[in-house]
């Protein structure tokens, strides 16, 4: 898979829309793009192997104040096992300062954290 696009939801009964839309506008590149969603309560190495298997090229993560040190941690191992892996965030305007002034700036590819910004998928890879 090229592009996984993975939400860390609050409970099994939640979904996450982002991840949808996302796909959904992605066009002719959504055959090339695949959803996963966990819970904050899973194991996190089943997660971080979960994702693992599946050898994306990217992936990019939900982001909420919540599931952010999780998704940290699945980030920074996930780089370590697949180095040439391209990692992005989808995070609302106030909590992107917040991500960008850490330790996320040394591998994560830049990606709009503008409401209603537009998608490009080949974006990813350039």
């Amino acid at each position: 898979m090229e592009l996984i696009l993975a939400a860390i939801n609050a409970k099994f009964i939640h979904s996450s829309l982002a991840i949808r839309c996302l796909k959904a506008a992605a066009g002719p590149w959504k055959d090339r793009i695949q959803t996963a969603e966990y819970t904050i309560n899973q194991d996190p190495d089943f997660i971080l192997d979960d994702l693992y298997q599946k050898q994306p090229r990217a992936v990019g993560f939900s982001c909420y104040l919540w599931n952010i040190t999780l998704i940290e941690m699945l980030a920074e191992n996930l780089k370590k096992l697949l180095p040439h892996l391209q990692i992005f965030l989808g995070v609302s305007p106030p909590f992107w300062h917040h991500l960008a002034a850490g330790r996320w700036r040394h591998y994560r590819k830049p990606c709009s954290s503008a409401h209603g910004s537009i998608f490009d998928p080949l974006s990813l890879w350039r």
